[in-house]
């Protein structure tokens, strides 16, 4: 369920993300707002590229899960739950 979530919501971070590092380097595209980033996207590196970076999210997300898990089993055993 976490990795179809992770995928589906994927793409809009990227955007999010593309948008905020606007201004910060000379190296980044600018983006004239939400539509022009998506548009621009698509034309320079077509549907792959809402999803670049992907894999590495979706690896450690096993990790982290594990994690949380074991945390959270350990806190219920500490306070008796």
């Amino acid at each position: 369920a976490g990795m179809v979530s992770m995928t589906a919501t994927y793409p809009l971070d990227l955007i999010k993300r593309k948008m905020q590092l606007v201004g910060v380097s000379k190296h980044v595209r600018r983006y004239d707002g939400l539509i022009h980033c998506i548009n621009s996207t698509m034309l320079h590196e077509g549907w792959r590229g809402f999803f670049r970076g992907l894999n590495p999210c979706i690896l450690k997300m096993v990790p982290a899960t594990a994690i949380l898990f074991s945390v959270n089993e350990r806190l219920k055993k500490m306070i008796g739950i």
